[in-house]
């Protein structure tokens, strides 16, 4: 039977599972911008100082080893709070005076950067502080689409939608490998069974309507038999179920692993990213190979709160780690049935899948039903 389990960091290289399905932090990317001062905030004036008494630098109040200063800021961005040595602004500031807190408007993040400097994303601009929005979907298909015309992702980031967008679907779903291992099979199955099931929160989205600055939270849900209510099943499309969520969707913060923050709702199509994020995919039975995904994207036709069609995951993967994880999954003890043919076919199966050298892209498609809502599981 496939397990849930939530990836809580970004997989550095390939983990290979027994029942394992489960996603972990996503990261955005390109959507960041810095300005080119080195603090934020503050009303700035059009000249070089302030107002009070100056010091021989010519700063008000009382200086530190640079001259910056609290009150008003001048043009170069120097503002309130307690200053470092490089005169930096409000806040907790570090060493390089990147400051925890509110974003300035030019793209610097909230939180602690851990005084490097570098920023841990974009600027999350959904403001809905539950845990838990009222717009939740349960995944109730899960499949690989083994056709170009069916990707309906730019999973490559090339502004088109082609056959170069599924490279590693040609293999997973494509005649090569499926008369061994039937992945679309096994996450029918698990999804049916209840075993594997991925829940849709879409924080700061009014349902029926438009949008931006919309939160895509993928949630893994607990197994059926530990649900609210084991009995109910929403897999005909009119029932609505309520659901347990894992706690290892989340981080020791609260904050769910796998998010794409300032996603948009355009004409009823939801789409998010580019991020990255970690995600477990099962191949087969007992079998789930944690490819890391770089610049992932979300696409759903959306309505009501919250149903999802069309929709769509897809992103950049390493075809090494495939390889590695098909390796290491056939050394193991609990070698998958597959495996006495495949394994002596690994030394040659790089070269039959055609990805952009080491890059591959992969797509992955889901429909989404609403649920009653979501809420913690018991401990």
């Amino acid at each position: 039977m496939i397990r849930n389990m939530v990836k809580l960091t970004l997989v550095a290289g390939l983990g290979i599972g027994t029942s394992v399905y489960g996603c972990a932090k996503a990261t955005e990317t390109g959507a960041a911008k810095t300005d080119a001062g080195t603090g934020t905030g503050g009303t700035t004036d059009a000249g070089t100082g302030t107002t009070g008494t100056p010091d021989s630098t010519g700063t008000t109040g009382t200086p530190d080893s640079t001259g910056t200063t609290t009150g008003t800021p001048d043009s170069t961005g120097t503002t309130t709070g307690t200053p470092d040595s490089t005169g930096t602004t409000t806040g907790t500031p570090d060493s390089t005076g990147t400051t925890t807190g509110s974003d300035d408007g030019t793209g610097t993040t909230t939180g602690d950067d851990g005084g490097g400097g570098t920023t841990t994303g974009v600027v999350d601009n959904c403001k809905d502080t539950e845990k838990y929005s009222k717009s939740t979907g349960h995944i109730v298909k899960l499949f690989a689409p083994n056709a170009a015309e069916d990707y309906k992702c730019d999973s490559n980031g090339d502004k088109t939608v082609d056959k170069a967008d599924g490279s590693l679907n040609d293999f997973l779903v494509g005649p090569l490998i499926s008369g061994f291992i039937k992945v679309n099979d096994t996450l029918k199955e698990s999804v049916d069974k209840g075993t594997l099931n991925f829940l849709l929160d879409l924080h700061c989205y009014e349902a029926g309507k438009d949008g931006t600055n919309i939160r895509t939270d993928l949630l893994v849900g607990k197994d059926k038999d530990k649900q609210v209510d084991p009995t109910c099943s929403d897999l005909d499309g009119k029932t609505m179920c309520e659901y347990y969520v894992d706690p290892k969707s989340y981080d020791n913060q609260g904050k769910a692993l796998l998010s794409v923050p300032n996603s948009t709702v355009t004409a009823g199509h939801l789409s998010g990213g580019p991020g990255d994020f970690s995600f477990s995919f099962p191949i087969s039975d007992g079998l789930a190979i944690a490819l890391e995904v770089k610049e992932g994207r979300f696409e759903a036709d959306v309505s009501g709160s919250v149903a999802a069609t069309n929709g769509r995951i897809c992103g950049k993967v390493s075809k090494q780690q495939l390889l590695d994880g098909l390796k290491a999954a056939c050394d193991s003890p609990t070698a998958p049935s597959f495996c006495g043919t495949v394994k002596p076919l690994l030394g040659t199966l790089g070269g039959l899948i055609k990805c952009d050298g080491d890059v591959c892209t992969v797509v992955l498609g889901y429909d989404a039903v609403p649920t009653k809502g979501l809420k913690d599981a018991p401990q």
